[in-house]
């Protein structure tokens, strides 16, 4: 089947093998319906999306095929890449382009996971940018290509927020004699048009409609479908239509934009939105005319505004009150999720038998619940009728049906219900059969409806699970029973600040509590009572300042996540906890009187660390000025030595003593199974303000094994060997070292984040000289590899500050292909520096993404040196995308005469006086978005034959607070 492939390249399975580390599961960055997503480094250097065709699925091999023909012959800048492929044996490989910020499903819909903000204007530039793509699809590729699946999850982010249309495998070629073609129904419930869904008939105008559904989801922030929202909100298109007649769509904005959004543009946009989701698709615009309404080059007519095709009318759901119904008792409607055992069986269909299971993620815990699917014999062979039941505290019973629907629309409906669900999750019907009876589980779940009180007692009797994250309560319940509860999750409920003392005094059976970011300071002591309780967390409950010895009663406990909290130290009865495989915990000890009135003199007590020999993963962190951490750290550092099956640990070394007694007798060092570890070696203080943007110390955070090293005063053999496995390393107020490599180029060849500050002796980051030396020195007996090994191959971020004696990057000579992957580089506050880049590590940097100046005045040209001929016939730094020049009073020039950056998109130049020909002129005008200055220094420019007009178009003044 994979003959007629052409025009791609053809990767074999061991370069794929290797590029993921043998599809190591750390590297797995997402999973769909036909298989895994890796990333991995090709041969190239260029990191790529592996995606991996699951060998069980048949469907998948189609849209193998079909997701090769059609994005292989394409190219736009809203389309990934596709790099190549696999058609080795059995195995089928697509390999894309690799896009760093995930999905809009993972992000913008992705709740409090995410920690991109999605400001107004990057919005719009999502928006406009899929609505480009879509255009190119539908009218400038022959024969027209239909996506079939546009959806949030489809729309992939690149590290600049640019939106990628992405999962062709559904796609459809229109034939160019044809309208419509028939087909059978794929793609998400609740973006598929209603024609489509409901006849198979397939035009270009089923993806408008998909369009303008993502479109609302865009603006407001919300999923199409949220069934734990009150009725007339559950349904984002039909609410929309409802504030369009009331003319208050404004109010349908998403609040996170805090009002910072234009609001005639964010409504426009909105009816956009219903134009292309109208019932008739003869009367949805086409996507061209869509990108010319969302960029203002026409007019948005309200009068062509009919009433959306809604997901109610098209998949025939109907919810009807059972025979049984009881009378309403309130007006509070508390969701609970029923299986069919605790109804009166008029609600379910007749002659139904369970068919299978669909397995999804809760929300935000990462705990797992089951949905029952029914399939009567009826239903069309390949369909499936799936029955859910609810019951809610009015007293009254429900059925929602759907009939006709494929299995995979089915599932996708049953995920919709649950938006708040962390990733698309790995729910295809399984089969086997279960018992309806023993296994369809109650839920109470009213998270995030902004409630003040709890649930009434009795709807807590007889539940499994209970999710009221994300309120605003300040009480709970004083005693009530819950014989089945398993879950209980209270996590941001930040105004709940006590717990009634009987609360846990009849939950025998449960499993999993979860009360973090509220406001308690101390658990109940009847929290012994919890005898089968496995995890609990506590952290960043910034109130929370005394663990209860009760907690050493939990004997099957196996996480406890205290990271956040205020506690002084740790009860020596957590050593009972012996089946714990997660300990988190954050110590700050400013209240030294305290812990004297306590009459501890201890952190962690001794053997508390050594009793815990199942801890699979440990994090301790401490306040680096406390001085009983110093007292008893050693002693900590031995029993952290003596675990066997740790794989995740985050620890402060006062002085890297520790650190060397810690490699030389841990098990998991010297034979290292620590896939993530966080260490920090040296004494430093705590600052109240950090001088590193939250954006830095977010890098730091992503990378899963981190070095820290502060107030050094050599370059100790024991930092070098924890640097060989570490991916990012952070060295600050360090006193002799005179460069990065000092450290070891062979140490490094792991580093993937490099953040290097206060450094007051460094002079340069790389010395080529050094490099050389240290290869010759090492094992390499091969001439032809001296110095010809890639320094820093692996490097993708770089983030240096206040270096004042730093005067260039890389001195010495230049090595092939160092700096080769990376992507971001910002330089601040280092008043000596006069390099940056010489013509030779120009050559190298070709996947530089981002580059930021700021505050280096001695700078008069980014590129130094002399220029040859060749050079100038030459393009350099082909990927740069974003560059931003701030408070240079020396920069007189950017390309001393290079081509440099021909793709560049956004342009910031603040305080530079004397650059007056900044290059704009060779850049690309279709690639330039944006260009932000002072007005002043923009009018006083020197042009050649004047300025061109559309310069002025994406010209925009700078806010001084942005520099």
């Amino acid at each position: 089947e994979v003959s007629g492939i052409q025009n791609v390249k053809i990767f074999s399975y061991k370069e794929l093998r290797l590029a993921t580390e043998d599809f190591r599961p750390a590297n797995k960055i997402g999973e769909g319906v036909f298989g895994s997503v890796f990333k991995g480094r090709l041969k190239d250097g260029k990191i790529a999306a592996i995606k991996v065709l699951s060998a069980e699925s048949r469907q998948g091999v189609k849209e193998f095929l079909t997701e090769i023909n059609v994005i292989s012959e394409i190219k736009h800048e809203n389309l990934v890449e596709l790099y190549g492929c696999c058609v080795e044996e059995n195995h089928r490989i697509l390999v894309y382009n690799y896009l760093e910020n995930n999905s809009l499903a993972q992000t913008l819909l992705g709740g409090s996971q995410s920690n991109i903000y999605f400001n107004w204007r990057t919005r719009c530039k999502i928006c406009i940018g899929v609505a480009c793509g879509l255009s190119f699809l539908h009218e400038e590729v022959r024969p027209h290509i239909v996506h079939r699946d546009i959806k949030a999850s489809s729309i992939l982010l690149d590290s600049d927020l640019s939106p990628k249309i992405s999962g062709f495998g559904l796609a459809k070629l229109i034939p160019p004699n044809m309208m419509h073609v028939s087909t059978h129904v794929a793609g998400t419930i609740g973006y598929l048009a209603p024609e489509y869904a409901i006849r198979g008939q397939l035009t270009r105008k089923a993806d408008i409609y998909s369009f303008g559904v993502l479109l609302v989801e865009i603006v407001s922030g919300r999923c199409n479908t949220n069934t734990r929202l009150s009725i007339g909100e559950q349904y984002l298109l039909e609410r929309t239509w409802e504030l369009y007649e009331q003319k208050e769509l404004v109010g349908l904005v998403d609040a996170a934009l805090n009002g910072e959004f234009d609001a005639e543009q964010a409504c426009k946009f909105l009816k956009i939105g219903l134009l292309c989701t109208q019932d008739a698709p003869k009367l949805r615009p086409s996507m061209s005319t869509v990108v010319k309404m969302l960029t203002g080059e026409m007019e948005v007519d309200d009068s062509q505004i009919t009433k959306p095709g809604l997901i109610s009318d098209f998949m025939d759901l109907k919810v009807r009150d059972t025979q049984k119904a009881m009378p309403e008792t309130n007006n509070t409607s508390y969701n609970i999720s029923s299986g069919s055992d605790n109804l009166d069986n008029s609600t379910l269909s007749s002659g139904t038998t369970t068919a299978g299971i669909f397995t999804f993620t809760a929300p935000d815990d990462g705990s797992t619940s089951e949905q029952a699917v029914s399939a009567p014999d009826s239903i069309q062979e390949g369909f499936h009728r799936v029955n859910w039941t609810w019951r809610s505290s009015k007293q009254k019973e429900f059925e929602t049906e759907e009939i006709g629907l494929e299995p995979e629309v089915c599932r996708q409906h049953m995920i919709s219900n649950f938006p708040e669900i962390r990733t698309e999750p790995e729910a295809s019907v399984i089969d086997q059969h279960i018992s309806p009876s023993n296994e369809i589980q109650l839920f109470l779940m009213q998270g995030g409806l902004g409630l003040t009180e709890p649930p009434k007692e009795e709807d807590w009797a007889n539940v499994k699970e209970i999710y009221l994250m994300d309120n605003k309560l300040s009480v709970l319940p004083k005693n009530p029973r819950c014989p089945m509860l398993s879950s209980l999750y209270l996590q941001r409920n930040y105004n709940l600040r006590t717990i009634p003392p009987s609360f846990f005094d009849y939950m025998p059976a449960l499993q999993i509590l979860n009360l973090s970011k509220t406001g308690i300071r101390s658990l109940p002591k009847l929290i012994y009572k919890l005898v089968n309780l496995k995890m609990l967390f506590l952290n960043d409950c910034h109130s929370f300042m005394i663990l209860s010895p009760k907690v050493g009663d939990l004997k099957q406990l196996e996480v406890l996540d205290l990271e956040g909290t205020e506690i002084m130290d740790l009860p020596s009865e957590i050593k009972k906890l012996t089946n714990l495989t997660c300990l988190k915990v954050s110590i700050y000890g400013f209240e030294m009187n305290g812990r004297k009135a306590r009459q501890s003199n201890t952190v962690v007590p001794y053997g508390v660390i050594s009793a815990l020999s199942q801890l699979e993963e440990l994090n301790i962190s401490m306040n680096p000025d406390d001085k009983w951490w110093h007292i008893c750290v050693e002693t900590i550092v031995t029993e952290v030595s003596n675990l066997k099956r740790l794989n995740s640990l985050e620890f402060f070394f006062p002085v890297v003593e520790l650190l060397r007694h810690f490699i030389l007798n841990s098990p998991m060092w010297m034979h290292p199974s620590l896939s993530h570890f966080r260490f920090t070696v040296g004494h430093h203080v705590k600052r109240v303000m950090s001088r590193l943007p939250s954006d830095v110390e977010f890098e730091l955070e992503r990378w899963d094994r981190c070095l820290k090293y502060i107030n050094g005063v050599d370059v100790p053999k024991d930092v070098g060997k924890v640097l060989q496995h570490a991916t990012a390393f952070f060295l600050e107020r360090h006193a002799t070292a005179k460069k990065l490599s000092d450290f070891g180029i062979g140490n490094m060849e792991q580093l993937k984040c490099c953040v290097i500050g206060e450094c007051n002796e460094v002079q340069a980051i790389i010395d080529g000289t050094d490099a050389c030396e240290q290869y010759e020195s090492s094992d390499i007996v091969s001439e032809s590899d001296r110095c010809e090994k890639v320094v820093l191959g692996s490097l993708e971020y770089m983030y240096i500050f206040y270096l004042k004696n730093l005067r260039s990057i890389w001195e010495g000579p230049p090595h092939q292909k160092c700096l080769f992957l990376l992507k971001s580089l910002t330089l601040r506050t280092c008043p000596e520096l006069t390099i940056i880049f010489t013509q030779e590590l120009l050559h190298n940097l070709s996947n530089l993404e981002v580059l930021t100046v700021e505050d280096c005045p001695s700078v008069q040209n980014l590129v130094s040196g002399e220029i040859s001929a060749k050079s100038k016939a030459s393009y350099f730094l082909p990927n740069l995308k974003r560059v931003s020049l701030h408070h240079m009073p020396g920069l007189a020039n950017i390309s001393n005469g290079l081509c440099i950056a021909p793709n560049l998109e956004w342009l910031s130049i603040y305080f530079c006086p004397d650059l007056m020909n900044p290059f704009i002129e060779e850049l690309s005008a279709e690639k330039l978005k944006k260009i932000k200055g002072e007005r002043s220094w923009w009018e006083a420019l020197e042009w050649t034959g004047g300025r061109p007009g559309y310069l002025d178009d994406i010209f925009v003044e700078i806010d001084i607070l942005d520099c």
